[in-house]
């Protein structure tokens, strides 16, 4: 924090006695989510896309889409994986296999209720970790530059 002679600051220091002046100002306070809140969130991402789909792929009046897990295919087939925040999951379905592929429309709402039950039961704890452990590192780097 460093303070200046700019009479602004002096007016305005005069009147508001606790301000400083700064460089920038960092509000976030992130908070590491546990690993049962992380499956928490990727459940409740796949669940939110089951409704949508439920719905027609139309959201809610006044509801926003969300953030999509599957991918529609020229075929009309359906690709879904998992996301925990912006990142899939990577090797959920085995090495290098990120997305299910070739579920139909009508598979596809069940699909994602399957997979979600799985994020709850633990099943993708080792994809979550390996995230939240890249993103405590990112932050980290941040925080040094």
């Amino acid at each position: 924090m460093s303070t200046t002679n700019n009479s602004v600051f002096n007016k305005l220091k005069s009147k508001y006695a606790n301000v400083v002046a700064v460089n920038d100002c960092n509000t976030a306070q992130h908070v590491t989510d546990t690993i049962e809140t992380a499956r928490s969130k990727v459940a409740k991402k796949l669940l939110a896309n089951k409704a949508y789909a439920d719905n027609g792929f139309k959201a809610d009046a006044g509801a926003k889409k969300p953030d999509k897990v599957y991918k529609r295919k020229a075929d009309k087939t359906y690709a879904v994986g998992c996301k925990y925040g912006n990142r899939w999951l990577k090797d959920i379905f085995g090495t290098n296999a990120k997305m299910l592929d070739g579920l139909t429309e009508a598979q596809l709402s069940d699909a994602l209720s399957d997979l979600a039950e799985c994020a709850e039961n633990g099943d993708f704890d080792n994809a979550i970790a390996s995230i939240m452990q890249a993103n405590v590192l990112a932050k980290q780097q941040r925080d040094s530059e």
